[in-house]
């Protein structure tokens, strides 16, 4: 029909339907989609300390695990009262895998060991109801793998594809059915292997097996997989080619400067790690951009003593760059450990996150 004729004028027939399928009818602007607004909370801690595997002791990650309770509980009630609807937990030893009871570790003078099953349970109900969906990772970059105790040892081996295979399963279980599990992956480079009591990195094909690898297990339990990006930095091409799209990409640049072409200019490798997002937006990659209030080693020699700006950047930057239908959102990424002695730290990040998304995203 032509509009302004018959019964029906064109006005009436829009008010038939509801806004959002009304503009869809007529080409207008998509419907405004609800983005994740969220941090990342340490449990576990053996991604970066390194154990002794000399030690006969106990476990091959010793025994203590560093997380503390009391600041769990606080920074889901900061996170709360912010407006996070997402909680991104590293687990590591801090948890009781039932398949694999044996990476668990009792504690030692006192101190709590990896928590129950149950326990983590129990945290995530409780965010649910607050509105925070909490999303598990298990690392398994090979220079971040120390939790696994001697499966770290067995990089890329059935044995270690099957624990993989477990160990996500039992997250999907314990944090019933979350729509996202992170396999970590950062930092997976021989530069990182370095120094360690066993230096292991994936090279060539096997990198590309073993993160499809990953991806296809979290998405056979119906989860989405979830990956840090900055392979894609020294690999773009390769990494374009042969990682799933599927696998939702976490790029993280902690720099104070977006200025990618100066860093060009004096060969400053920040430029890759900026464009990053450019080039796994061109790619067709889904992204949730990863900003921090860490203070990285280029600024610190350059003098700096905090940083207040790259949250904010971070969210002008991709804002300004990337395909809006690709970026489900941000997480922040302050590095400050599991206990109460990086709560400063923790609420920080979370502030500057608040404070970006007002911003440049108000509404959302």
């Amino acid at each position: 029909m032509l509009w302004g004729r018959g019964d029906m004028t064109r006005r009436d027939f829009l008010s038939t339907l509801g806004s959002t399928a009304a503009a869809t009818a007529i080409g207008g602007p998509k419907p405004r989609k609800k983005m994740i607004w969220g941090m990342y909370n340490q449990l576990g801690s053996y991604m970066w300390k390194e154990p002794n595997p000399l030690d006969d002791k106990g476990h091959f990650c010793g025994e203590r695990c560093w997380a503390d309770d009391l600041a769990w509980d606080r920074r889901v009630a900061y996170a709360k009262e912010n407006g996070i609807n997402l909680m991104l937990v590293d687990l590591a030893e801090a948890l009781q895998y039932p398949s694999h009871p044996e990476l668990a570790l009792k504690g030692a003078k006192g101190q709590q060991g990896s928590r129950s099953a149950e326990w983590m349970n129990e945290r995530v109900r409780k965010c649910r109801d607050c509105g925070i969906e909490v999303i598990p990772q298990l690392n398994f970059s090979a220079t971040h793998d120390a939790w696994l105790g001697f499966y770290s040892r067995m990089v890329s081996s059935p044995t270690y594809y099957r624990v993989a295979k477990d160990l996500f399963r039992d997250v999907y279980d314990i944090f019933e059915k979350p729509r996202f599990i992170s396999m970590g992956m950062d930092e997976e480079a021989i530069d990182f292997a370095l120094g360690k009591p066993l230096g292991v990195a994936r090279l060539g094909d096997l990198l590309w097996h073993d993160i499809n690898f990953f991806g296809r297990e979290i998405s056979k339990l119906g989860a989405r997989p979830w990956m840090a990006s900055d392979i894609e930095w020294w690999y773009p091409e390769e990494f374009a080619k042969n990682v799933s799209r599927d696998i939702l990409q976490q790029n993280w640049y902690y720099g104070q400067s977006f200025d990618s072409k100066a860093y060009k200019a004096k060969k400053d490798m920040r430029w890759k790690y900026i464009e990053s997002y450019n080039r796994l937006d061109a790619a067709g990659f889904d992204q949730i951009p990863g900003p921090s209030n860490w203070l990285e080693g280029r600024d610190k020699r350059e003098g700096k003593t905090e940083n207040k700006v790259n949250t904010d950047l971070t969210l002008e930057y991709c804002k300004r760059e990337l395909d809006p239908d690709r970026v489900l959102g941000y997480i922040s990424l302050p590095w400050c450990g599991a206990t109460r002695g990086g709560d400063k730290t923790w609420f920080d990040a979370c502030d500057q996150l608040v404070a970006a998304r007002a911003k440049h995203y108000p509404g959302c």
